[in-house]
């Protein structure tokens, strides 16, 4: 478990928490964020996915604006702070981050068996990154706003679950 610095499409250093799965070859996931940043819950979250067989990646997506941001949904002012992140969000520059997240996986593995699982925020972008990116599936926990974001998906989708 640590801190892993990923080069972002724009050549900066992108923050992510990784989590080493049990062996080399093991299948990979890219874990999306809630809206309180890459909080203890998250990290919590990648080291279970990890102890069920996963390497696991979670990119810090506030990191442009507040990078290393870690909130408590069941504090006031910190539940308001999250939803004024969550909506100056880039979320083309977002998903570019998952794109440079599995592509360094794929890189550090050396395979493409990679997936990504988002909660709340996350949720709506792995149901994104699965209409766009090339991960092999997604799942997506409490996804916020996937009725319009579903109205536009296309055949192509890869296999996604919505939780």
């Amino acid at each position: 478990m640590s801190t892993i610095q990923i080069k972002s499409r724009d050549g900066r250093s992108l923050p992510a928490f990784y989590v080493e799965g049990p062996a080399r070859n093991a299948p990979a996931i890219v874990l999306i964020q809630e809206i309180f940043g890459v909080n203890p819950a998250m990290r919590e979250a990648a080291r279970s996915w990890a102890a069920k067989g996963y390497h696991v990646v979670c990119p810090d997506l506030f990191w442009r604006g507040q990078a290393g941001i870690e909130l408590e949904q069941r504090e006031p002012g910190e539940f308001q702070q999250a939803i004024g992140l969550m909506q100056r969000l880039g979320h083309d520059l977002a998903m570019a981050d998952l794109d440079a997240s599995k592509s360094w996986l794929q890189q550090t593995l050396g395979h493409d068996r990679i997936a990504t699982v988002g909660y709340c925020l996350g949720g709506r972008l792995a149901v994104r990154a699965a209409m766009e990116l090339e991960f092999k599936c997604a799942v997506s926990y409490y996804g916020v706003g996937l009725d319009e974001l579903l109205s536009n998906a296309a055949s192509s989708i890869k296999p996604t679950v919505l939780q």
